[in-house]
């Protein structure tokens, strides 16, 4: 299978890889979240359930697409976001949100949010083009960790230092 469009992964981690405590981010870092909101704004946004609860509320200014099977949160989701907003979309299962996926146009931006579940799985599936990763100096314990990367199949393209975390997009190396 061959997306057209860039599958992008966002995400802050700490010098242990965690990425989340308690379905909270661990930090709360100005810089971070303006640097988010930047890359983010006018894209397509993909998250797990558990994601878009920790967050609270659709992102502004994005489509919005959640996985999920949980039938009663699917339910309770607002259905003027769905149909007359056109600002969200629910799948319930990676395989219709693939295939939705190889609907979009070449070079199409699809930013995906969390959690682990959903970042192995892109990554699993050789899916993902470009990674966006805030390094941040902290070593506090969470309990939800970013999947193991083999750094041997991406090389950093833009590196950029920040007080409290180093920000660097990484863009997969193609097999020649």
């Amino acid at each position: 299978m061959l997306l057209e469009c860039k599958i992008k992964i966002i995400v802050a981690l700490n010098e242990k890889y965690y990425i989340g405590k308690d379905n909270k981010l661990m930090w709360n870092i100005p810089e971070d979240l303006q640097l988010f909101k930047n890359k983010t704004e006018n894209k397509i946004v993909v998250m797990g359930r558990k994601t878009y609860e920790s967050i609270g509320r659709l992102l502004p200014n994005r489509m919005n697409v959640i996985l999920s099977n949980d039938m009663e949160f699917i339910g309770n989701l607002n259905a003027e976001d769905i149909f007359i907003h056109n600002t969200l979309r629910v799948y319930t299962s990676m395989e219709k949100l693939i295939e939705k996926l190889e609907e979009l146009p070449k070079g199409k931006e699809v930013f995906i949010l969390g959690g682990r579940t959903l970042y192995q799985q892109f990554l699993d599936r050789g899916l993902v083009d470009e990674m966006y990763i805030s390094h941040i100096y902290n070593s506090q314990k969470g309990d939800v960790r970013f999947p193991f990367i083999n750094w041997k199949q991406w090389d950093i393209v833009k590196k950029k230092k920040y007080d409290k975390f180093v920000f660097k997009k990484y863009k997969k190396i193609i097999d020649k």
